[in-house]
């Protein structure tokens, strides 16, 4: 499945529930089409956003829930996957996708800071993970070490766990410093600790391309510590 399968899956789950009609040519293909752009403006209409017919951070706050997966996580790495791309589009940490994500996902005024934690927590949020509020009401939703310190603690749902059973949706913290964070995008390779992942603030390995939210190969081995969420 593609992120355009995924989210126009969301969308029409979400019109269903909402009453919002679904266009009779609209189809879970991967073709992101006029339909698609219809259903997603209408969508956007009810919610009082702006009817762009585009994917974006405040749209998947309201569709996120009905992405495809089993768990939280899985559901937040699809929606990680739609905005994929070079976000910081004005500068360093600088991008009107990146403002909204870090709106979206902290009780901070968005602006020029890192943003790797603000969109494990926004992507999170869209997937309708129930500790959500009450894990941002510690005031450190956007930054690493508290999601560390929170896993380590098992408050909120978090708990840590051996990189050889890490898989899609769950959390990596690199280092011992816990200076970034994104999630796994595939099970990891219980040999190696190899992987890839997906995470905001980060570089892209396609020559060109500025900074934001991208896939990445990584390794999940020690120092770097696996998070699962509930």
């Amino acid at each position: 499945m593609t992120h355009r399968q995924a989210f126009k899956t969301a969308c029409q789950a979400y019109a269903r529930q909402a009453g919002i009609p679904i266009p009779a040519d609209f189809n879970t293909g991967d073709s992101y089409g006029p339909a698609a752009r219809t259903l997603t403006k209408a969508i956007q209409k009810k919610n009082k956003l702006k009817q762009s017919g585009n994917i974006t951070p405040e749209t998947l706050l309201i569709v996120g829930k009905w992405m495809p997966g089993a768990s939280v996580g899985e559901r937040a790495v699809w929606c990680m996957r739609c905005m994929e791309g070079p976000l910081e589009t004005l500068g360093n940490n600088l991008g009107p996708e990146v403002q909204a994500i870090q709106k979206l996902g902290s009780d901070l005024a968005p602006g020029p800071w890192p943003w790797c934690a603000a969109t494990v927590s926004w992507a999170l949020r869209c997937a309708g993970w129930k500790s959500w509020a009450a894990f941002c009401k510690t005031g450190g939703e956007a930054a690493v070490i508290s999601w560390k310190n929170a896993a380590q603690a098992g408050r909120y749902g978090l708990s840590v766990k051996s990189y050889r059973t890490g898989t899609t949706g769950d959390l990596v913290v690199f280092g011992t410093d816990a200076h970034h964070i994104g999630f796994l995008n595939a099970r990891v390779n219980p040999l190696n600790g190899n992987v890839q992942t997906i995470e905001g603030n980060t570089s892209s390995t396609k020559p060109g391309k500025n900074d934001g939210l991208w896939r990445r190969s990584r390794n999940a081995a020690p120092p770097q510590m696996v998070i699962r969420v509930k």
